[in-house]
Order: C-alpha cells, then sequence, then structure tokens
C-alpha cells in the first residue's frame, strides 16, 4: 500500500458506466513502436483461429522496435505446424488488431508451461527464448522441467543447478535455478 492505494499490478480502465475492467499485468505489457501491446489481447485473437487451442504470448528485445511480439501456440488436432500455417496466424493477428501487433514470430508447441492452478508461465517461455533459464521453480519441480525441455527443439540443457537461489542471487530462498549454458 502506498499513499493509501494498493497496488495490485494490473492494469485496467474505468468504462463511461464506472464499470473497473481488468486489462492484463502491468509486467507482461509489451512496448512495441511506442504502443502498450497486451499479450491477453493478442492472445484472445489467437483462440478465435481455428487451428489455435492454447496461446500465449510475450514480448522480447527487439533494436528497432522495442519489444517483438512472439506467440506460443498449441494446435488443435488434425493441424500440423508448418510456415504457411505460421504466416496465416500472423496475418489473422493483424488483420483483428492492426498491423502494428502482428506477431515477429509463432513458435507451435506440444504443451505450455503451467503453474499448479493452470495458470501459463510467461516467465518460463521468456527464459526459453532468451537462452537463461532461470525458472526458478520450486525444488520438486525443477527436475520435471529439465528433463521435459531438455530435448525439446534443440535447446538442450548443458548445465541443470539445483543450487539455492541463496548461492546464485545472493538472496535467502528454498527455490531452484535452472541453467542453460
Amino acid at each position: 500500500i502506498r499513499d493509501g492505494w494498493f497496488h495490485s499490478g494490473d492494469i485496467g480502465y474505468r468504462d463511461l458506466d464506472g464499470c473497473y475492467w481488468i486489462v492484463d499485468r502491468k509486467k507482461d505489457m509489451i512496448l512495441r513502436g511506442g504502443f502498450n501491446v497486451y499479450p491477453r489481447e493478442v492472445e484472445e485473437v489467437l483462440y478465435q483461429h481455428p487451428a489455435i487451442a492454447e496461446a500465449a504470448v510475450i514480448g522480447l528485445a527487439h533494436e528497432v522496435k522495442g519489444q517483438a511480439i512472439h506467440c506460443y501456440c498449441l494446435l488443435r488436432q488434425g493441424f500440423k505446424p508448418s510456415e504457411e500455417l505460421a504466416e496465416e496466424v500472423k496475418t489473422h493477428v493483424a488483420q483483428h488488431l492492426g498491423p502494428i501487433v502482428r506477431p515477429e514470430k509463432v513458435n507451435f508447441v506440444d504443451s505450455l508451461p503451467k503453474t499448479r492452478s493452470g495458470k501459463i508461465m510467461r516467465r518460463v517461455l521468456k527464459a526459453r527464448a532468451q537462452g537463461l533459464w532461470n525458472l526458478f521453480l520450486p525444488r520438486d519441480h525443477a527436475g520435471e522441467y529439465a528433463a521435459k525441455y531438455a530435448t525439446d527443439g534443440g535447446e538442450g540443457l548443458t548445465n541443470v543447478d539445483y543450487a539455492p537461489l541463496a548461492e546464485i542471487m545472493g538472496a535467502t530462498s528454498t527455490r531452484a535455478s535452472i541453467r542453460c549454458a
């Protein structure tokens, strides 16, 4: 609480009727060419595409545009990943949200990393895309993620480190870190 206000990290607005609408999390917002792009907004458009069963959107650093939009999509049965489908998905997003929101890359995946409650873990996707592998997973799940992603897409793990974060970041924690060298 700061100055009597609770700061939740959510971004929202109030409409003309006085109702409040939560748009997305502030930390997930993508800054692209001076525009704010909300991953949830892009994901909702992706879900409208007949080939997409599940989707997650992240922003990665881009030297010209600020951040590039990367989509991770789980396909419905009967659809196969291809460059043509990736282009179709990019065009679908651009038609609904405008060319500034057209994804830079569409990745087709077999599964998306999720929390125990079923929320997609964007930070894991971002870490994988950046090659960082500082996933900060609970110690009992670090091994299963390492095993799951060690053969995923040729991005094999070269170093799995179960050291406490205290050793890695100088913090006190009971969590573990997976790092890709």
